[in-house]
């Protein structure tokens, strides 16, 4: 080996060193996000959050109110079942709303709505059978139910504790004395109609939605001098406490008058039969009361979707004190929902209708009117 040759030998092992060195002292380029492209990825996700979750809202409002609509077609069912025995469509009561046995028609569809078992532990016999309780002892009759009962889309309570106060199921009679401390009451939302009947409230200002009622149109003097009070002359208009019901009224009511489907010459498919309701904004005894929410009370004199008696309703109709109070029926008793532009309903043929809350009103009234013989366009 000559000298150049040992000379280069000697330098390569250092300069290699000091090109490590060098490489070593060197910025590293990282690897990964700045904080600008950070932002705009989670900006990016935010949008693409907030296209998502309106779209995921309405599919889940769209499965409550395909639930919501067969409940209503069960009830279809049930009624028209209980129409095939009896020859007529289940009763409000047994001649009085607030006697016994204080049961109304969600009771007596029972059986033909595969609740026999249920149906079967209720004593008829009994002052008030709504005191009764299951076969194990301990379990209210009241704080039972069924499937069907409420809609998913009704965020108001499944069960509501019984004499809290005003705006609490309200029970008299024999059940007040079992359970004086109250008794948790399963709730419904949904109602059958006592068509286009006006309403009585305890403060006459909030009677403001009488004037749609077809009785109304037809003796207006009921405005300005209604009958005198005595032997229920009132309530036989304004809930048709009579068994034999004006024409202009619906398909039953809480006393007991029977209607049948020979009755109905408006023709089935142009009567509304059952309606929903929101608990959180009505008088609610519970499901199997005869005097409350859930047997014949609502009528359609009063818009759908009117929120007055609500107790979030924030664009308000009524005069102030009518509003939020469950007494003024003037404003409880109409059929409304949290479905977005209306309310569904069972008509007497067994449909389901979706009504628009924009419906012509009078047009909503000749819907509630089983034989008051006038023509239903579209709706």
């Amino acid at each position: 080996m000559d000298n150049t040759q040992h000379f280069d030998s000697f330098l390569r092992p250092h300069s290699q060193q000091e090109s490590h060195i060098e490489k070593s002292q060197r910025p590293r380029r990282m690897v990964g996000f700045t904080l600008i492209e950070l932002l705009v990825v989670i900006a990016i996700i935010a949008v693409l959050i907030s296209l998502l979750l309106p779209a995921v809202q309405q599919a889940r409002e769209a499965a409550r109110r395909t639930q919501c609509k067969n409940n209503l077609k069960q009830y279809g069912l049930g009624w028209h079942n209980y129409h095939d025995v009896y020859n007529c469509f289940p009763i409000g009561s047994t001649g009085k709303y607030s006697g016994a046995p204080w049961l109304g028609w969600q009771v007596r569809i029972l059986p033909v709505m595969d609740q026999g078992p249920l149906y079967n532990q209720i004593n008829f016999s009994a002052a008030d059978a709504r005191a009764s309780f299951m076969s194990n002892g301990t379990t209210p009759l009241m704080s039972a139910g069924a499937p069907y009962l409420k809609c998913p889309s009704d965020d108001g309570p499944d069960a509501m504790l019984s004499n809290q106060g005003s705006n609490t199921p309200d029970l008299g009679g024999a059940a007040a004395a079992v359970f004086p401390g109250g008794v948790s009451v399963r709730t419904t939302s949904y109602d059958a109609s006592i068509g286009s009947a006006p309403l009585d409230s305890g403060n006459s200002v909030c009677n403001l939605y009488n004037v749609n009622s077809l009785y109304v149109i037809a003796n207006p003097s009921f405005l300005t001098s209604p009958p005198p009070d005595d032997n229920n002359s009132v309530s036989q208009i304004t809930f048709g406490d009579q068994l034999n019901m004006d024409p202009s009224l619906g398909v039953g009511n809480r006393i007991g008058a029977r209607c049948g489907i020979r009755d109905i010459t408006d023709g089935t498919t142009n009567v509304i039969m059952v309606g929903e309701f929101l608990v959180a904004c009505n008088f609610e005894n519970g499901w199997m009361e005869a005097n409350g929410g859930g047997n014949f009370h609502h009528s359609t004199v009063v818009p759908i979707n009117q929120y007055d008696s609500c107790p979030w309703s924030r664009s308000p109709k009524a005069p102030a004190v009518c509003q939020h109070d469950f007494s003024q029926w003037g404003i409880t008793w109409g059929y409304r929902s949290r479905h977005a532009g209306g309310a569904q309903f069972l008509m007497c043929d067994g449909s389901v209708r979706f009504i628009s809350e924009n419906i012509n009103i009078l047009t909503y009234q000749y819907l509630g009117g089983r034989a008051d013989g006038n023509v239903v366009g579209e709706f």
